[in-house]
């Protein structure tokens, strides 16, 4: 026999009801926490690495820019001094040059 004590005017059974709605609503609560808990955990997780990744993208292009820069920096190099090279050798010291390389060359092989 059980021997709880319900509220003044209310019959013992709907006092039970009331506790046993109570515990499931908290039940729904505690369990609603965990899941919502879970999702922003998980949330957390996508934005850090996506946070990594960009950072991994910015690098890599970065890095793609500077190698853009240099190779255009050597071309500009190369043709601002054959220009120079042009204007300030005479014919026959470029002949000199060349015949010069060739022998160089031609040594280079033997050795």
């Amino acid at each position: 026999m059980s021997y709880s004590v319900a509220p003044f005017g209310q019959p013992e059974d709907s006092f039970e009801a009331e506790i046993e709605a109570a515990r499931r609503i908290q039940d729904a609560v505690v369990e609603g926490e965990r899941i919502s808990g879970g999702i922003i955990q998980r949330a957390k997780e996508e934005v850090e690495l996506m946070r990594v990744k960009a950072q991994e993208s910015i690098e890599q292009e970065r890095k793609k820019a500077l190698a853009e820069i240099r190779n255009q920096v050597v071309t500009l190099s190369i043709l601002a001094s054959s220009r120079i090279i042009q204007q300030s050798i005479s014919p026959k010291t470029a002949e000199k040059l060349v015949d010069d390389f060739i022998e160089e060359m031609g040594e280079l092989s033997v050795r």
